[in-house]
């Protein structure tokens, strides 16, 4: 058999079928695909938040149970140490709530109290208010603490006198604005309404140090100073 030239070129130009290979998908339901979307998202990754909640849940059970043991009918509902253990609880669990709003989280830990003591469930007395006062101080002083340990010495004598305005100034300014307020609209008089001035003109270090604080471990100011001059400030406020 002798092929001709016009042959070999027909066999050139005809267009050859293509053949597409599908994959094998398994026939599952959208229910079932679902659930491991859920599974994916909640469980399986590294870092998920159900795994974070269930355990804080199963450590915040074992205290209670070590609580009872130690402490009697105090850890039980009706006692004091319960609503502090409750008020704890909910105020960790609304934090990455509201962090998920993109919002601070100690709005969601303030909402948290103001709901549980708005509710009536929240109130202590006796020697548990003498400790919430200890612990509220205590935060204070930690906070603090972490804000000298992130001033720059070298920053901060380069900048004291900057510091010194920054933290008086607007505090007096501010202070003796909201006492003429008091004093001509609400007819305080002049003491009252400086105490109410510099009772709100004082600025929150539970607010301003760790947002400061995570900003200077992004590097943000670290040239000019920034944070050294805004915490050296802050506390000079306070």
């Amino acid at each position: 058999f002798h092929a001709s030239p016009e042959d070999f070129r027909a066999d050139i130009i005809r267009p050859r079928r293509v053949v597409r290979v599908e994959p094998v998908r398994e026939n599952k339901s959208k229910l079932k695909l679902a659930a491991e979307w859920v599974q994916e998202q909640l469980w399986d990754r590294p870092h998920s938040c159900c795994q974070d909640y269930i355990t804080l849940l199963v450590l915040t059970l074992i205290i209670w149970l070590l609580l009872i043991i130690l402490f009697g009918d105090q850890v039980t509902p009706s006692g004091d140490m319960f609503r502090m253990l409750v008020l704890v609880l909910c105020a960790a669990v609304a934090a990455p709530l509201t962090a998920l709003l993109r919002l601070p989280p100690l709005l969601g830990m303030l909402f948290a109290g103001i709901i549980l003591r708005t509710v009536g469930f929240y109130h202590v007395s006796g020697i548990y208010h003498t400790i919430v006062t200890n612990l509220r101080q205590t935060a204070m002083t930690v906070i603090l603490i972490k804000a000298g340990l992130g001033l720059d010495p070298a920053t901060l004598i380069k900048l004291s006198l900057v510091v010194v305005r920054l933290g008086m100034c607007p505090c007096t300014i501010e202070a003796v604005t909201i006492a003429c307020i008091a004093v001509f609209l609400l007819g305080w008089p002049w003491l009252w309404a400086l105490v109410l001035g510099f009772l709100l003109c004082a600025i929150s270090p539970a607010v301003v140090v760790p947002t400061l604080l995570d900003l200077k471990e992004r590097g943000y100011g670290e040239d000019k100073g920034i944070p050294t001059l805004v915490l050296a400030a802050c506390s000079l406020d306070d």
